[in-house]
């Protein structure tokens, strides 16, 4: 099951994918059994007679790689009160998840946030995981860019000391996408051993049998029309959100960055450039078909795109308004 690391990183910034969270039932997923529906689910008929069990969506929002482009999609297929949301920042952790009573968590249809595979173990029901992989040369610039810029990140220190893109490269921990997908949990403060084969054929082995679908951030609208089919996803128009300026993107790399930021991600890489083979593997078998889609869906997209961009703006700013007032009154509180 080997899948050995290869080379493959660009001297400047590859394109920009979007960046990275209401009224629907998502997709229904049926088990034909005896007995009465489950409430507040949408049925088949009764002479099917069918008992509806619900596939939960876990999504790894992996930071900086078209999550809360994504999440915004969901947001608008799946009902509000069915989604839980796990984002340490904003007061919720995988371990409160966990302790969370059964009748809070029985009728979820989506679980989203950051946290590493592994979370289904406490989800007593049929599951179903997706993820965004991204360039690590972009993946790394972009997680830079935002502990620069963001003055609540918790490194943001280090980049008024004057750290450098290269200097955060070697930061552990390593190969941040491998680490998360093989299910290796981060904690703050503690030792991250640097990540070895066995990691990268984990976290390979993980997306093979629990991933319905891994898409790739710079391939964000192929990515899309997949996920749509497998999810059964009705609205997936999409703004692009949290796009950091080109400028701060464009930088080429320089030759001891570039050699720090290929030490500590080359496992990443290798992910990444399977993850991109399994897309084209996908859309090979039904090519033709596929790109009119996806040049039908790219027209209609700009043009929702265009009409919903001042709505959407105020949306987002109203969703960061009110994160930035729960980290406030977290803090405030003296919570960790």
């Amino acid at each position: 099951m080997g899948h050995h690391i290869v080379d493959g990183w660009p001297d400047t910034a590859t394109p920009q994918a979007p960046g990275s969270a209401q009224d629907r039932h998502g997709p229904l997923s049926r088990l034909h059994c005896s007995g009465p529906p489950l409430p507040g689910y949408r049925t088949a008929t009764q002479q099917e007679r069918a008992c509806p069990v619900k596939e939960v969506l876990i999504f790894i929002h992996i930071p900086k790689t078209a999550g809360t482009t994504f999440s915004a999609i969901l947001d608008r297929n799946y009902k509000k009160s069915r989604i839980v949301s796990i984002y340490p920042n904003l007061g919720m952790t995988a371990s409160d998840f966990r302790r969370l009573p059964e009748r809070l968590t029985e009728r979820m249809e989506c679980v989203r946030g950051h946290f590493d595979y592994g979370l289904h173990k406490s989800i007593q029901r049929p599951f179903t995981y997706m993820t965004f992989l991204r360039h690590p040369a972009e993946h790394l610039r972009s997680r830079y860019n935002h502990m620069r810029t963001s003055r609540f990140h918790s490194l943001h220190y280090l980049a008024k000391q004057g750290m450098s893109l290269g200097e955060f490269a070697r930061m552990p921990p390593d190969n941040f996408q491998t680490r998360t997908l093989a299910g290796i949990e981060m904690i703050p403060g503690k030792p991250h051993p640097r990540l070895s084969q066995e990691h990268l054929d984990l976290a390979r082995e993980n997306l093979e049998k629990h991933f319905c679908e891994v898409g790739i951030t710079e391939r964000f609208d192929e990515s899309l029309i997949l996920i749509k089919k497998r999810l059964g996803l009705e609205r997936i128009h999409y703004v692009r959100r949290n796009v950091r300026r080109r400028l701060e993107r464009a930088e080429p790399l320089k030759s001891p960055t570039r050699q720090a930021m290929e030490e500590n991600s080359r496992l990443d890489l290798a992910l990444y450039d399977w993850a991109v083979a399994r897309l084209d593997g996908a859309i090979e078998s039904k090519k033709e078909a596929f790109e009119k889609e996806l040049s039908a869906f790219k027209k209609a997209n700009a043009i929702y795109s265009r009409t919903m961009w001042p709505l959407d703006k105020l949306s987002h700013r109203l969703t960061k308004a009110t994160w930035l007032l729960r980290y406030l009154h977290k803090k405030s509180k003296g919570t960790p």
